[in-house]
């Protein structure tokens, strides 16, 4: 028996470990070596210049890769920014239907008529309904459908439920009616659709009283109930709800169609009284004694929900650990560059002042190459952003492809964090003595 609470054990692998040890020694090789044997080319006068050739010099690759640094740490940072808040876009959707108070159990099949006796016996069910898939747990079965009398055929997803299950989701029945008992007992060609399906199906028409012709594939098993359902007449029209999952929303068509818990599928979801996570492990613990394995699984509908919102949430964490290791490396690259440029260019810069230029002058030349490389890798982080979010959110309806706040925030903290790395070099700067360096040259 499982639950969505369940810790998911995770063994090592040491393929992992491998892969990263091999990644390790490669990344110290690289970036070990190849300066090392750039040394060893050195020609005497370039060095004195400070190149390592002749057409490659050593200031071009620190900022080259300070610019990489910024340029991944604005990426990060905006993926962070974008997946959080559209974690909590999806965290306050409106899935249709009422969550709280609702527990979703699933069973063996054999067990199904001790189960719903016992579960009618308990002081803390208010209300049973069956579904054959139930809503935020996996996609709908779907097959061609036919409006009236024409012949071009829609693809429609359908589900079976028993009457109960708009009350015990308090689904409302917009127009029209809900299932009769009568009608769920002898499988009635009748059914119910959702919003959409009725505006799909027939716009700018009244869908009360259409029928409906389901034509199954021939993939369609020839034990599947829809196939006792050819021709339905439709009674009422339902509000939209998530049968399958957050990342798809609302169910672009559905169709209902009557059962009965003795009968639908493997699945039944109770309404509870009380705290339902209480109930929950009350009846966990009353199903599961009937029979070894007669709860496959029994959740909460809204651990469903919270899990459809968690991988969204876990991929701000990761892009915002990951992006605040960048930003560190951003602050200690823009800071080491800056450092060894004021070093290299202290006699240029006494130079400078020992003819009048002022502190404020010197501080400014400092702060204008630390900005134009924070510039530099804002813009490239932020398209690279834009461009990788523009595929996600064209793929997730409840993305938006441009997030001004996001992208504002992703890109003014390295922007800050590079002027404060910048600060105390160029404080540095301002502090050079043109006399004494002069003197020492």
């Amino acid at each position: 028996m499982h639950n969505l609470g369940t810790i998911v054990p995770l063994p090592s692998d040491p393929r992992v470990f491998g892969f990263l040890f091999v990644a390790a020694v490669g990344s110290a090789l690289l970036f070990g070596l190849a300066p090392a044997i750039q040394a060893t080319r050195l020609d005497v006068s370039q060095a004195a210049k400070g190149e390592f050739a002749a057409d490659f010099g050593p200031a071009r690759l620190r900022n080259a890769l300070v610019v990489g640094q910024i340029t991944v740490c604005v990426l990060l940072l905006i993926c962070a920014g974008l997946s959080l808040r559209g974690s909590n876009r999806m965290s306050q959707q409106d899935v249709g239907f009422l969550t709280r108070g609702v527990v979703e159990l699933e069973f063996q099949e054999k067990f199904r008529s001790k189960i719903l006796s016992q579960l009618a016996e308990e002081p803390v069910v208010q209300a049973i309904a069956a579904t054959q898939s139930p809503p935020l747990d996996g996609m709908l079965p779907g097959v061609p459908m036919v409006v009236g009398e024409g012949t071009t055929a829609l693809r429609g997803w359908y589900n079976f439920v028993s009457p109960t299950f708009f009350t015990v989701l308090d689904v409302p029945i917009l127009r029209g009616r809900n299932f009769t008992p009568e009608e769920a007992r002898s499988e009635a060609a009748v059914a119910i659709v959702s919003q959409k399906t009725a505006q799909q199906f027939w716009p700018n028409q009244n869908a009360l009283g259409q029928t409906l012709r389901i034509v199954p594939e021939l993939r369609t098993s020839r034990e599947s109930r829809v196939r006792r359902f050819p021709v339905v007449r439709i009674v009422g029209v339902a509000r939209d709800i998530v049968s399958c999952c957050l990342t798809i929303g609302k169910d672009p068509t559905c169709v209902y169609l009557p059962t009965t818990p003795s009968t639908a599928g493997n699945s039944l979801l109770v309404r509870v009284h009380g705290d339902d996570e209480v109930a929950r492990q009350k009846l966990d613990a009353r199903l599961s004694a009937i029979g070894p394995g007669a709860i496959d699984q029994i959740n909460r509908m809204q651990a469903f929900q919270a899990a459809g919102v968690f991988p969204f949430r876990a991929a701000a964490a990761i892009c915002s650990l990951l992006g605040g290791l960048a930003l560190l490396l951003t602050l200690s690259g823009v800071y080491s560059v800056l450092s060894y440029a004021v070093t290299q260019r202290t006699r240029e810069i006494g130079i400078r002042m020992a003819l009048g230029a002022t502190a404020g002058s010197v501080t400014r030349i400092v702060l204008r190459h630390s900005m134009k490389l924070a510039f530099i890798g804002i813009t490239a982080g932020a398209v690279m952003a834009l461009v990788l979010w523009r595929i996600v959110a064209s793929r997730l309806f409840f993305m938006t492809t441009f997030d001004g706040l996001a992208f504002c925030a992703g890109a003014f903290v390295p922007l800050a964090a590079s002027a404060a790395a910048a600060y105390f070099p160029a404080r540095k700067a301002a502090r050079i003595d043109p006399i004494t360096t002069l003197r020492y040259d």
